[in-house]
């Protein structure tokens, strides 16, 4: 398995887009299909997930961007507060030549020592919780290749924001 990782890494890093063509796809429609595929871990654990889509199309490729929210999704519910219902927001709104799409939640936060360093490759805060530390490194590489980037903001204890930003300029 840790032999399949490093050749879906190796290669990513060296191609522009890890999966798919970038078309127009709407972030509403993604999300909802996301969410739908994490049903039974939402119910089991009961998250409530609230979203607010300004803006929903973008081009980008319909994969990476279910990769990126399935990702953040998870990471919210992985690093849930324990004893505290975990409540997730979804949304997407433009600001400048960017949409932004944000997934926020009450987890357990990132101290600010290591908000930086989680988007490097292997990067993993906690080894108490299961991963590789691979996921926000791809996500982040996925969109700078793409003209984008991610941005955290969090507080331990009073959970995360994760903004990811696409680019609207037509050039890119």
């Amino acid at each position: 398995m840790r032999d399949l990782l490093k050749d879906f890494i190796s290669v990513s890093e060296d191609q522009p887009e890890l999966e798919g063509e970038p078309i127009r796809v709407n972030i509403k429609n993604i999300a909802q299909d996301v969410i739908h595929s994490l049903k039974s871990e939402i119910f089991n654990n009961g998250i409530s997930i609230a979203t607010d889509f300004q803006t929903s199309e973008i081009i980008f490729s319909r994969n990476n961007l279910r990769s990126i929210l399935y990702n953040l999704l998870r990471n919210s519910i992985k690093y849930k507060k324990p004893g505290k219902p975990l409540k997730i927001y979804v949304s997407s709104f433009k600001k400048d030549d960017h949409l932004v799409l944000q997934v926020q939640d009450n987890g357990i936060g990132i101290a600010v020592e290591h908000q930086e360093a989680i988007f490097h490759k292997s990067t993993r805060v906690s080894h108490k919780i299961e991963g590789t530390g691979m996921g926000l490194y791809i996500i982040k590489r996925m969109l700078e290749n793409n003209g984008g980037s991610i941005k955290v903001e969090s507080q331990m204890g009073k959970g995360s924001t994760f903004s990811v930003y696409f680019s609207l300029n037509k050039d890119r």
